[in-house]
C-alpha cells in the first residue's frame, strides 16, 4: 500500500524535517506542506529514496507517498479505536452469574473486553504473561483461559487482589470469590473437552493449572539482639536458636520461602521424586535457571538417601535440608557433591 510521508510539526518545532524532497529520475524537487513537513528527516529519507521505497507523483503538483510492504507490519492488530466494540459491564453481570448462579460480585468487566485487550497486547505461542493488579472477580484469568482455548495460545496469569470482605459467608473476601471463579471455569472447561479430540496442534497440552499463594510472615525466626546480663535470658536466645525455624512451620510454605530465597520463581516445577523410596524430596527446576533444587525438609535424611543424592546431583544444583537431619559424614559427602545448604 502506499502511505503518507506528511509529518507534524512545522520549520519552527523541526527544522530538520522541512527540506525538499528530489526525485533522482527527473530532478524535480518537492516542498513539504509549511505547518507539517516530512515524516523523516533527510537521511532516512535518502536511504529511501535509494531503496525505492517512495510513489513518485505523475506531476510535479502532486505528493510523494511511502511503499508500504505486508513484511513491514509487526503486528496484525492496528491500534485501539477510542470507541471498542465490546460487552458491557451487565454483560459481566451475567457472565459472573453463568458460573456462581448468583451475582457475587458489583460491576465485572465484561470477558469481550478483557479477551480483546489480551488479543492485542499478546501473542499466542510466547507464554507471555498477563498480570492483573486489581483481579477482583478474576474475570481476566478466565478471559485468558478462555482465549487460549480459542487459539491454542500459551498465556498466563497473575492475579493479585487484596482479602476486602464481602457479605458473603460461603466467600468472604473478593479474593475468595476470584479463586472460585477459576476454579468453577476451569472445571467446565474440562467438562467441555473430556471425550473430544483435541485439534489443536499444541506443542504441549492445554494447560488448566493455576497456583495460589498468600502473603504471610517468614518462616525464619527474626534475629532478636540482645546487650544485657542476665545468663537466664541468654540461654533462652541460645535454645531458640537451636533452630531458625519458627514454631508449627509448614513444608508446603516453606517450600516456596526456600525456591525464592535460592532464585527460583513462583512457578517453577516442582515434581516429589520417586527414586528416593525413604525420604521426600522435592526437585525444583525452572527455565530461568540454569542449575535444578533439591529439598528434603524430613526430620532425618537416610543413608540410602544420601548415597542416591551424591549420584543424582550436579556440582551445580543446589541441596536443602534441616541441619539436624544429616550426620557429620552426609554433610561432607554432599557438600563434595553439590552446594549443600543446611537450615
Amino acid at each position: 500500500m502506499s502511505d503518507n510521508l506528511t509529518g507534524l510539526a512545522n520549520a519552527e518545532e523541526r527544522p530538520n524535517l522541512h527540506y525538499d524532497l528530489v526525485n533522482p529520475a527527473t530532478g524535480i524537487g518537492y516542498p513539504p506542506l509549511p505547518s507539517r513537513g516530512w515524516i523523516y528527516g533527510r537521511d532516512r529519507m535518502s536511504r529511501l529514496v535509494a531503496e525505492g521505497r517512495i510513489l513518485w507523483p505523475s506531476s510535479p503538483s502532486g505528493r510523494p507517498r511511502l511503499k508500504r510492504f505486508l513484511s513491514d507490519i509487526r503486528s496484525e492488530f492496528t491500534g485501539f479505536s477510542s470507541i471498542l466494540d465490546v460487552g458491557y459491564t451487565t454483560d459481566g453481570t451475567r457472565e459472573v452469574e453463568a458460573v456462581f448462579g448468583a451475582k457475587v460480585f458489583a460491576f465485572p468487566k465484561p470477558l469481550s473486553l478483557l479477551e480483546t485487550m489480551c488479543a492485542q497486547g499478546t501473542v499466542p505461542d510466547r507464554a507471555e504473561i498477563v498480570l492483573d493488579f486489581f483481579a477482583g472477580s478474576s474475570a481476566t484469568a478466565q478471559a485468558v483461559l478462555e482465549l487460549n482455548r480459542e487459539d491454542g495460545g500459551d498465556r498466563r496469569f497473575i492475579m493479585v487482589q487484596l482479602p476486602e470482605p464481602v457479605n458473603d459467608p460461603r466467600l468472604p473476601t473478593i479474593a475468595e470469590i476470584g479463586k472460585e471463579r477459576i476454579r468453577r471455569v476451569i472445571a467446565r472447561m474440562r467438562e467441555e473437552q473430556a471425550g473430544k479430540l483435541d485439534l489443536q496442534t499444541r506443542e504441549q497440552p492445554e494447560d488448566l493449572g493455576f497456583r495460589v499463594y498468600k502473603l504471610g510472615r517468614s518462616h525464619f525466626r527474626p534475629w532478636q539482639p540482645y546487650q544485657g546480663e542476665s545468663t537466664a535470658v541468654v540461654q533462652q536466645l541460645f535454645d531458640q536458636a537451636e533452630s531458625p525455624l519458627v514454631e508449627r512451620w509448614q513444608p508446603a510454605g516453606l517450600l516456596v520461602e526456600i525456591m525464592l530465597q535460592e532464585g527460583f520463581p513462583l512457578d517453577s516445577a516442582v515434581e516429589r521424586q520417586k527414586e528416593f523410596a525413604h525420604n521426600a524430596v522435592e526437585r525444583v527446576s525452572s527455565e530461568f535457571c540454569e542449575h535444578r533444587l533439591f529439598v528434603c525438609l524430613d526430620a532425618r535424611v537416610a543413608q540410602e538417601t544420601v548415597e542416591a543424592l551424591a549420584g543424582a546431583l550436579e556440582a551445580q544444583d543446589v541441596f536443602v535440608c534441616l541441619d539436624q537431619a544429616l550426620t557429620d559424614e552426609g554433610k561432607m559427602r554432599l557438600a563434595d557433591r553439590s552446594n549443600l545448604h543446611v537450615i
